[in-house]
């Protein structure tokens, strides 16, 4: 089940920015009673929202450095409000410097006072720290973005060396904070893009925001497991002929065989994966890679081929047409073999983003 983080100290003045944020993924009886009851300690709310929902909630500084520590592979988003300081941890501070140590900082003391007021710039620092690819599902919370990042230097770094995004800086009570309930409509969807950078910027960069959302729809029915094997192999297979017939588009050569002859729209993939000779002359990809020198190595084609050749065994032939998914024959589809698609797709497009760099470079 996914999971999220909010880390803020002062949850009973914020009940509404609660409501607003997370009314995506509460129950509707949680936000009812967030909306008609009175709160005077922290602890009731955590209670009542934790309770059948994926919210995990920080309150203090310890709180929720701990769970940044601990658990921190274990959420798909992370909230974290700059200024914790409204909830007193004096009496945890040698925990606290404890925590810190053990997981390779130094000068601990001084960096906690420094941090006073904007432990949430600590905070950061230590999720970066275990785990860098985190600052990808991580929103930074602040009353006000420009005097963050005047006050911060910091943060500044984690933006200029880390590649903290600005854009996950939000601004409280701005039209900023609308980015989070619209990620948690498809937090599982959010996560897949963060957890597969690569391939979906690959993606985004050559074809469209079509062919990404292709993507995060086949690891979800991936991750949906042994029901929603026959969606998976579709999409699979799908995915791969778009990446095909846009390297055979950009090669442009329309009277070249591996087109079909009486639809000259449709690539004939296995001849195009394979290649084949024709009056002596051969076609198809490895030839093409010859010729406009770009990799076309065993590990591309077999991954492509292998990928053709499962989806066609399956019943996946044309996809042109409308196709009975239902239909689709997947009991030789072992967890091992999807996996194993899965890996072999992801390699095509690191490949495939090489080859159309090339092509897209040169004039020919």
């Amino acid at each position: 089940m996914s999971k999220i983080l909010f880390i803020e100290d002062e949850l009973t003045s914020n009940v509404e920015t609660i409501i607003k944020l997370f009314a995506p993924v509460l129950p509707e009886v949680t936000l009812q009673k967030l909306k008609s009851a009175s709160f005077d300690y922290p602890e009731d709310i955590v209670d009542l929202c934790i309770q059948n929902s994926p919210l995990d909630i920080a309150y203090s500084f310890p709180q929720a450095l701990t769970k940044i520590i601990a658990g921190h592979n274990d959420y798909d988003l992370i909230l974290i409000d700059r200024n914790l300081e409204r909830s007193p941890y004096d009496k945890e501070l040698e925990q606290i410097c404890v925590q810190l140590q053990e997981i390779g900082f130094s000068s601990i003391k001084e960096r906690i006072h420094i941090f006073r007021d904007r432990e949430g710039d600590l905070l950061l620092q230590v999720l970066i720290k275990k785990n860098r690819n985190a600052k990808n599902i991580t929103y930074f919370v602040t009353a006000n973005v420009d005097d963050t990042l005047r006050d911060s230097r910091e943060l500044q770094s984690m933006l200029d060396v880390d590649n903290f995004s600005r854009d996950h800086i939000i601004e409280k009570s701005s039209p900023q904070e609308n980015r989070i309930p619209r990620i948690l409509k498809d937090l599982q969807g959010f996560r897949i893009e963060y957890q597969y950078p690569q391939q979906c910027g690959i993606l985004r960069k050559w074809l469209s925001k079509d062919d990404v959302d292709m993507f995060i729809s086949m690891i979800k029915y991936f991750e949906g497991g042994w029901g929603q094997r026959r969606e998976y192999l579709f999409i699979l297979r799908k995915l791969l002929d778009n990446l095909l017939h846009h390297i055979a588009v950009t090669v442009g050569d329309f009277d070249a065989p591996y087109w079909n002859q009486a639809n000259k729209n449709q690539l004939q993939i296995k001849s195009f994966i394979k290649g084949f000779n024709k009056d002596n002359k051969w076609f198809g990809l490895h030839q093409l890679a010859k010729d406009r020198r770009f990799s076309y190595g065993s590990i591309a084609r077999n991954a492509c081929l292998s990928i053709f050749e499962i989806s066609s065994d399956c019943g996946v032939h044309e996809l042109s047409k409308a196709i009975d998914i239902e239909n689709i024959n997947v009991e030789i589809l072992s967890e091992w073999t999807q996996n194993s698609l899965l890996s072999q797709i992801c390699d095509v497009i690191i490949w495939y983003d090489v080859a159309m760099d090339i092509l897209a470079s040169r004039e020919y």
